[in-house]
């Protein structure tokens, strides 16, 4: 049979009694037991394991080290590991589930922020892989868009990422931009390319999604920093961001674009602190 694990976080010491607790099981899915201890050996052992996918001879973990998420492969039969570099930095990264345990195949799905989902084929033997877009687009050529994060000082100091979406051949000093959050829902995959964006874009419109205290594009702890009774600091945030676009000259004219009540309830808190600092907002609230 087919198996798979799925597992938020976890730490193996002795996979060999996972691969037996694979073969005297009938079930597809395997929910492991955290267990003390590290797969990968040597500098690797600290990371955390998000998740992982078993198959006969190879095992497939995604990891993360700081912000980074990185790819570990273990060889069971060599007892050797190796790391998968994909060309670009996703924003997240899913382990599509193992059908064939036979199999030396990994499959991967990335999403990024100036182009649409990629889906990976990883030969875990040959340490090759194959890339290409899970929907293809017409009129639009994505190899013309770029992305950058830059840090954002807060006026406590702390500093705040920011993530920019632009053409690179239209992209100019009258250039309008839009500021984009869904408030405290706000994860990474909140910031996944989306084909309306490819219309702003190709108009020479900058895209900011902003990773502010508040929200869930990091740990807990900084969702906490910026919820709660310190939610003030999740709208002073998202003020200062506005402000620094203008300052450095990204934005000439800017817009605001709430997505979901969470959204829309930071746009318009700032937008109603600050008045002419968007030329124009738009919250995106659906009624039920």
């Amino acid at each position: 049979p087919s198996h798979y694990f799925f597992s938020r976080h976890i730490n193996l010491k002795d996979y060999n009694q996972s691969l037996q607790t694979i073969a005297m099981s009938t079930s597809s899915v395997i929910e492991a037991p955290t267990i003390e201890g590290s797969l990968f050996s040597g500098s690797l052992q600290e990371r955390p394991i998000l998740d992982f996918s078993v198959f006969q001879h190879y095992i497939l973990a995604k990891t993360q080290e700081s912000s980074a998420l990185q790819l570990l492969i273990k060889d069971l039969l060599k007892d050797s590991q190796h790391q998968l570099t994909l060309p670009e930095t996703p924003l997240d990264l899913t382990i599509e589930p193992n059908m064939n345990y036979n199999s030396r195949i990994g499959l991967l799905s990335t999403l990024h922020t100036s182009h649409p989902e990629m889906y990976h084929e990883y030969d875990m033997g040959l340490q090759k892989v194959q890339s290409h877009p899970v929907v293809v687009y017409e009129n639009m050529n994505t190899g013309n868009y770029a992305d950058e994060k830059v840090m954002v000082r807060a006026g406590d100091g702390i500093d705040i990422g920011v993530r920019l979406v632009y053409h690179k051949d239209r992209f100019n000093e009258n250039s309008p931009a839009v500021l984009v959050t869904s408030g405290g829902s706000t994860d990474l995959r909140s910031f996944a390319f989306r084909p309306w964006i490819a219309i702003l874009l190709e108009k020479g419109c900058t895209l900011a999604y902003s990773e502010l205290r508040g929200t869930r594009t990091s740990d807990y702890n900084w969702y906490l920093k910026g919820a709660l009774r310190h939610k003030i600091r999740h709208f002073t945030d998202f003020g200062r961001v506005a402000n620094y676009l203008r300052e450095q000259k990204i934005a000439k004219k800017l817009a605001a674009i709430g997505e979901g009540t969470s959204g829309a309830l930071t746009v318009a808190t700032v937008m109603l602190n600050e008045p002419a600092l968007f030329e124009a907002a738009i919250l995106q609230v659906t009624r039920n």
